[in-house]
């Protein structure tokens, strides 16, 4: 069972503010599930967040995430929890001849980009750096 679901037995609600827990009622906070939710906040954020993007796809009408998916943005996100100074992170992988970068951006949410093969080079560093390049700068957008 997650940490998410155990405190959600003791009665207590749980939701993010950026890199903040709120915990509702504070009545019934005990000092045993203050220390659980301080050691565990990382994975609480985590769980909060997959649930929040879960909503917000059903609400878009978007596809349930595969497996695959869920453990990509899983992955991203444990990355942010575990590197506060950390503003972005990213996976990629290949899929069908085209490659798929999964992305987390701190305080903003997730996506997938789907770059066809006949977009981008596997076998030529120059794309993987320009990727990296858009990935990493404070630029905005960028272009290649």
């Amino acid at each position: 069972m997650s940490v998410l679901a155990q405190l959600r037995e003791h009665g207590l609600r749980l939701s993010a503010a950026g890199d903040a827990l709120r915990v509702q009622p504070r009545d019934a906070l005990t000092d045993e599930l203050r220390a659980v939710i301080r050691s565990k906040k990382p994975d609480i954020l985590r769980e909060l967040a997959i649930e929040a993007g879960e909503r917000q796809g059903a609400i878009f009408g978007a596809a349930p995430l595969s497996t695959v998916q869920k453990a990509a943005r899983q992955q991203v996100l444990t990355q942010l929890a575990t590197n506060p100074q950390v503003q972005r992170s990213f996976v990629n992988r290949f899929e069908d001849g085209a490659m798929v970068v999964t992305l987390a951006i701190r305080k903003i949410g997730t996506c997938e980009l789907l770059i066809p093969a006949e977009r981008f080079n596997a076998s030529n560093l120059d794309d993987y750096a320009a990727m990296l390049e858009c990935l990493t700068e404070d630029k905005g957008s960028c272009a290649s």
